[in-house]
């Protein structure tokens, strides 16, 4: 507790922000977790861009040769539906990875990680430990979602509609993708 003494308001106690854990977490939010865990995980993943290392990013217009090279360089894997054999929700094991996902979906032995934007998306700390574990991890944003949404058309927007990105540069693991797709 943080004692107030302002000279406009009456003096009060507070709460510390960080002592507050997840009671400012969105009913919005809350309901988008239990409905993936109620889905099985299945959930549509982004398309994600696979380039050889050390290619770079075309910055501007390229020669025709030039795209060429660049298309044989570069991959994209279109989003595609998937679905897990096993959701968990804020499992606590992955904090001694300095991260607690939002959702975590496993299968085969293998983990895809889930963040859901409502009021912030996900902070560049929190990026550089998802990077640093080496799973794939994606950001699903209910930013501009209905906060009166249906469950059913909330479930629309958790498994397709919702715009949504990976965290980093995609899954690691194409073994992953490939035991993940429906």
């Amino acid at each position: 507790m943080i004692a107030r003494q302002g000279k406009s308001r009456d003096w009060h106690f507070a709460h510390v922000k960080k002592d507050c854990g997840s009671m400012g977490e969105t009913a919005l939010h809350i309901a988008a977790k239990q409905i993936l865990l109620d889905l099985n995980g299945q959930i549509t993943i982004p398309e994600e861009t696979i380039r050889k290392k050390g290619w770079p990013v075309p910055s501007q217009r390229v020669s025709n040769p030039m795209a060429k090279l660049n298309d044989l360089m570069t991959h994209v894997i279109p989003e595609r539906l998937v679905s897990a054999f096993n959701v968990r929700i804020e499992p606590m094991d992955w904090m001694d990875q300095g991260i607690r996902p939002d959702v975590v979906l496993e299968r085969n032995g293998h983990a895809l990680l889930v963040e859901i934007r409502v009021t912030h998306g996900v902070d560049e700390e929190k990026r550089r430990r998802i990077r640093k574990v080496g799973l794939g991890a994606f950001e699903i944003d209910l930013s501009e979602a209905d906060r009166n949404a249906t469950s059913d058309e909330l479930e629309a927007l958790l498994i397709s509609k919702a715009p949504r990105e990976w965290l980093g540069s995609g899954p690691i693991d194409f073994r992953l993708m490939a035991c993940f797709t429906v």
